[in-house]
């Protein structure tokens, strides 16, 4: 069923390269294809690094529900405080960004980035709720839950086609189709560990508040400085990492304590050796 699961998301990825293809021109393919890449590379850099680390953990947890549900709520407002300010500061430097990385000749393809972007950010909340599913063993609902997202979809799709709402309404598609899943992906979670949506929106607003604060100022910094794209991407990247991280500090944010929290401690493990 986990097999299957994966042939169908692969499937369906492959669907917006035919649309595309199909209804639009190769050049867009191209840019939507670039676009993608960057940002879908990014999230599944740490989407993969968090899952590798925390899956083993919580299956071990999977008969204490009450320590299973601490164990995820952790998590995810851990991986919310990493995920939305590199995803909403990729979106504020996304024009330096591109134009340094790929040429001026890839400019076209910044809406595109941005809005891929915006979809993206769930990707990894996404997965945290879906391995609820695995850890518990139900990889039937796994399978259903997949095949429901797909069908959504597909619907967001085919209304964009129908209504001719071009590249950007099917970039926007994305968007939809992802913040829908988190509907269907979080109703398990609270089906099997007592952890609903309205409780992860909670535990995730801290870090998207901060994030998308420090997303502006960065974007505005970006409008401010007169410089080269280079050194202005250097500065608008530090401007952001550190304006977050003072913040983080001011306000406690929670997940930025337990974060420091490892830090000192694998710093004194290795001092210590």
């Amino acid at each position: 069923k986990l097999l299957l699961s994966s042939l169908s998301t692969a499937i369906y990825e492959d669907i917006y390269y035919i649309v595309i293809g199909r209804s639009f021109s190769v050049t867009q393919l191209g840019f939507y294809t670039k676009a993608r890449g960057l940002s879908v590379g990014v999230l599944t850099t740490i989407t993969l690094s968090i899952q590798s680390v925390s899956y083993p953990v919580l299956s071990q947890l999977q008969d204490n529900e009450v320590t299973l549900k601490r164990g995820f709520k952790k998590l995810i407002k851990t991986t919310a405080y990493i995920v939305f300010p590199v995803m909403t500061g990729l979106i504020a430097i996304a024009p330096n960004f591109i134009e340094v990385l790929l040429g001026a000749n890839w400019l076209e393809i910044i809406p595109y980035f941005q809005i891929l972007c915006i979809g993206g950010m769930l990707f990894p909340i996404h997965a945290i709720n879906l391995n609820v599913l695995k850890v518990k063993g139900r990889s039937d609902l796994y399978l259903r839950v997949n095949l429901l997202k797909k069908l959504v979809g597909v619907t967001t799709v085919a209304i964009v086609l129908y209504f001719s709402l071009g590249m950007i309404g099917l970039m926007w598609a994305t968007v939809v189709s992802s913040y829908i899943a988190l509907f269907i992906n979080s109703y398990y979670t609270k089906e099997m560990i007592g952890y609903s949506l309205q409780d992860q929106i909670k535990d995730m607003l801290p870090a998207f508040s901060l994030a998308v604060v420090m997303g502006g100022a960065v974007y505005i910094a970006g409008h401010l400085l007169l410089l080269n794209q280079l050194p202005e991407l250097i500065i608008q990247i530090v401007f952001g990492a550190t304006f977050y991280i003072v913040a983080s500090n001011i306000f406690k944010i929670k997940a930025y304590l337990v974060i420091l929290e490892i830090l000192k401690k694998n710093a004194a493990k290795i001092l210590s050796r």
